[in-house]
């Protein structure tokens, strides 16, 4: 917005009282300092780095049998996934998140976990989720 076209709209009505109520003499009237933290409050800070969650797929999610992005919210830090009790595959890292590119999956039920591993070499787990993928395309037509 140009100078020229705010100057016409201090002369409407409105913008006037906007001005009087945002006038700097006015904001340092109602603004307080911060205070400082007193020493004696104890600030408890959650260990984000040791939490691990399976974003996607859902409890109960139906998948695509092509293609399924798993995602999972976790710390810096190792994470991979299983799935249906498989050995461990690592998950790659991207846009905050860890991604793990699940292809051709099998028409049925799967059970997916993550794990993080943590700083003393221990593994943290997240709990199981289950899933159902169906291949819509190759389901039988029934006639009637």
């Amino acid at each position: 917005m140009e100078l020229a076209d705010l100057e016409k709209l201090k002369r409407k009505g409105p913008v006037k009282k906007i001005n009087s109520i945002l006038s700097p003499e006015k904001l340092t009237q109602t603004v307080k300092p911060i205070e400082a933290a007193n020493p004696s409050q104890t600030i408890e800070a959650k260990k984000v780095k040791d939490q691990i969650t399976i974003d996607y797929p859902k409890e109960g999610e139906i998948l695509n049998p092509r293609h399924y992005a798993i995602r999972i919210s976790a710390g810096n830090g190792e994470v991979e996934v299983s799935i249906d009790g498989s050995d461990w595959i690592a998950c790659r890292q991207c846009v905050g998140y860890h991604w793990f590119d699940w292809y051709y999956i099998l028409p049925g039920k799967h059970k997916c976990m993550a794990r993080i591993k943590l700083a003393d070499g221990s593994y943290k787990k997240t709990k199981t989720i289950s899933c159902l993928c169906i291949d819509y395309n190759n389901l039988k037509k029934t006639s009637k």
